[in-house]
């Protein structure tokens, strides 16, 4: 969920594109493909092009294929390339595979990418996590616009083992499973002198969107947060988001956040002083959380369920924020998908998996596959990558996230009750 900001590459557009059809042969096809940061990572970035993981496999394609050829071109800008792409997608000269936020930005697309539900091989369609989400609305039936890309992000809690130690709790063993056993946790880490739980923030609403809207996903499913931001329900009849937004601002009332939560520039160096037991954040920060404090006090929690009849029981935020898709105005359409497919297999995911710091997206891709162990928080992160619920924000229509995203911190803080927020939100999303 990195927000990319600058553009490093100036846009180059494919020339001398044959007409091929949608079932043409691929010989002397070209397939221009632009993707973000989220594809090319800064340690690939440092090396010559021709080495990035992503080129590799595209190098790997062509030797398959004799005639075709694919050009990989960065944008480090991931909204000015999705408009660059809007304006070039009725032109000959745009590109064939856009790499794109999942989500509301995707759907947004409808009109100008394939819809690939009839295309995709069955094995992929049986063995990466995410088709779901793909779907226009998360509406089961309607069209699948995009492949999964990047990898799995995965939210919720680490864990420093020390300091429940200290409080006689063992996550590892005894995990809490739900809200309220949570909650006598956290009392008896305040009561033992420690911070129970140390989030910020971040100008993005981030403790709400990594841990907190689990418990509100979990409840009420992504087609509901859509639907909501969309004005077709309402966020003051949606009791899932009630009670998870409720739930973080009673956290923060009982003294088990952090006191400067709206302010709070780098959590992590709070977390890795040894003094808090928990904090809310992603698997990005697992290698600093371990380096800081030793692999062997680190672990992850899943925000506990929210009560005993949600649609997903033991999960987190997490699943593909990347997609990749194809235009509408591709001369080599099936050319376009046959490369996804094939960036997509387990081998050259497992590549990108690894490039990219990020939990696997296929369900016969092992921990071992990626260089995990079968214990500790990586292993634990893999395990919580297999039962995910989407991000809230991007499930959010973007004017609608923007208000969440500006007014939260003040409704976690207690400065705004969740009432008024859900009336807040209800308003923007009727564009009052």
């Amino acid at each position: 969920m990195r927000k990319v900001l600058s553009l490093t590459l100036a846009l180059v557009l494919v020339l001398g594109l044959l007409s091929f059809g949608a079932s043409a042969s691929a010989e002397d096809a070209k397939l221009l493909v632009w993707v973000s940061n989220a594809l090319v990572p800064d340690t690939d970035q440092k090396l010559p092009q021709e080495e990035w993981t992503i080129s590799k496999i595209a190098t790997q394609f062509e030797q398959q294929n004799p005639g075709v050829k694919v050009e990989i071109v960065l944008f480090s800008d991931g909204i000015a390339m999705m408009q660059t792409f809007k304006a070039a997608s009725t032109g000959a000269d745009g590109p064939d595979i856009v790499n794109v936020w999942a989500g509301q930005q995707l759907f947004e697309m409808k009109d100008i990418v394939v819809d690939i539900k009839d295309k995709i091989p069955q094995d992929d369609k049986d063995k990466i996590l995410g088709w779901d989400i793909m779907t226009l609305d998360f509406t089961a039936g309607n069209p699948i616009l995009a492949y999964p890309a990047s990898g799995n992000e995965v939210c919720g809690f680490l864990y420093n083992k020390q300091v429940l130690a200290a409080c006689g709790l063992d996550y590892d063993a005894n995990p809490p499973k739900t809200v309220e056993q949570f909650e006598k946790d956290m009392e008896t880490i305040k009561t033992a002198g420690y911070l129970p739980i140390v989030a910020g923030d971040g100008g993005w609403g981030e403790a709400l969107f990594v841990a907190y809207a689990s418990w509100w996903v979990q409840a009420s499913g992504s087609e509901r947060v859509a639907s909501d931001s969309k004005g077709l329900t309402k966020y003051a009849d949606d009791q899932g988001f009630l009670t998870a937004v409720q739930t973080g601002a009673d956290l923060y009332a009982k003294g088990y956040v952090n006191i400067d939560y709206a302010t709070i520039q780098n959590p992590i160096d709070v977390f890795l002083e040894g003094n808090s037991a928990l904090i809310a954040t992603g698997n990005w920060n697992t290698s600093a959380a371990i380096e800081g404090l030793g692999e062997e006090n680190v672990g992850f929690l899943n925000p506990p369920d929210i009560s005993g009849d949600v649609m997903v029981k033991d999960t987190c935020i997490g699943g593909p924020g990347q997609a990749l898709v194809v235009s509408k105005s591709s001369p080599n359409q099936d050319l376009a998908i046959q490369f996804l497919s094939f960036l997509s297999n387990k081998e050259n995911m497992t590549a990108m998996n690894k490039a990219n710091s990020k939990m696997a997206l296929r369900t016969d891709i092992d921990a071992a596959d990626l260089g995990i162990k079968d214990t500790g928080a990586f292993y634990q992160e893999y395990q919580a990558a297999m039962n995910y619920v989407f991000w809230a924000d991007n499930s959010t229509m973007p004017d609608v996230n923007a208000e969440i995203q500006k007014q939260s911190s003040l409704v976690l803080t207690g400065k705004m009750s969740v009432a008024d927020f859900a009336a807040m939100l209800d308003n923007k999303a009727a564009g009052k």
